[in-house]
């Protein structure tokens, strides 16, 4: 769906917090779009909307009861942790929770899950997956083909301890909850969807803008932040004919959306020679990653791979 269906999307939508509503829009192709976007329990609850409310309500709980249960876990037995990319300033429905982790506590974590009933499923040099009523993702480090996109680090230093659902949750601080979501829909998913701009435009209102050129620029991300808070801006400005904070950072960014980005549908698809080109320029910045780039490229160059590859170039959301 072409411009207009998103600038009705989001004109029912409202932003939570910030704009009301500007009208009740129930057309069902808005739902399709919803969905494509990642937000169909956020356009479902605006518009009292029960099927769909009913249907995704339960995936809503369980994601609740899932950090809940990791939560208490770690806190009762001392494990560092950090929520991060999962708990968002609005209803949404992600498919697994994301936890990062220093690596002398990551082992621990994970003994801690399956003693609880977790069974891994999955594991690399940076994750495990572990799935009870819901996948759990445990990472020592956010990266797109065992290449780190953000800093351990860093991250692990930025984080708060928030009563979330009437548990404490240790999360990411705002600042570095939106250099993350932005570096993984950029790097990871090469895609931006609503559910993206509805979480970075309602947390910049949190945020402090020299901590977040500061950290962005700490972590070697700033070209990204760019792209993606620029993006942000312009559709604020589009669809609500407004300023908010997301203006000001893109602005005191200097942000350059426009040059390479068409904005007539949603979910943004980033050009995979874009991507690349900034995965290598942060490659030649970041130690870490600069380390793991040609085991990264030797996999890449299996057919197997790179028919993976392939189909995640072609997807229309994630």
């Amino acid at each position: 769906m072409k411009t207009q269906g998103y600038i009705d999307l989001l004109s029912t939508i409202g932003i939570p917090g910030l704009i009301e509503t500007q009208n009740s829009n129930r057309d069902p192709r808005l739902m399709e779009l919803a969905q494509l976007n990642k937000i169909a329990l956020l356009y479902s609850t605006v518009l009292g909307d029960d099927i769909y409310y009913k249907e995704l309500l339960p995936r809503y709980e369980q994601l609740v009861n899932t950090l809940m249960q990791v939560s208490i876990i770690f806190n009762k037995n001392g494990i560092k942790y950090s929520i991060f990319k999962t708990i968002k300033p609005f209803p949404t429905t992600p498919s697994d929770i994301d936890v990062l982790l220093p690596s002398e506590d990551f082992s621990r974590a994970e003994a801690l899950l399956i003693s609880s009933g977790y069974i891994r499923t999955a594991h690399d040099a940076y994750s495990s997956t572990l799935q009870k009523e819901m996948i759990v993702d445990l990472q020592l480090q956010p990266s797109v083909s065992n290449l780190p996109y953000a800093s351990k680090q860093l991250l692990m230093k930025n984080t708060v301890l928030r009563n979330v659902y009437g548990c404490e949750i240790r999360t990411l601080n705002p600042e570095a909850e939106v250099i993350v979501i932005a570096s993984h829909s950029f790097y990871k998913e090469q895609m931006f969807t609503l559910n993206d701009y509805y979480a970075i435009t309602i947390l910049a209102e949190q945020l402090d803008i020299e901590k977040l050129a500061g950290l962005a620029e700490a972590n070697k991300t700033m070209d990204v932040l760019r792209i993606i808070t620029g993006i942000c801006s312009q559709i604020t400005e589009s669809v609500f004919n407004t300023r908010l904070k997301i203006n000001d950072i893109s602005q005191t960014l200097a942000s350059q959306h426009e040059r390479i980005m068409n904005h007539d549908a949603l979910p943004i698809k980033f050009p995979f020679g874009l991507v690349l080109k900034l995965l290598l320029k942060r490659a030649t910045e970041d130690k870490e990653m600069r380390r793991m780039m040609m085991p990264a490229l030797m996999r890449l160059a299996s057919p197997a791979q790179f028919l993976k590859l392939i189909k995640h170039l072609q997807r229309t959301t994630y």
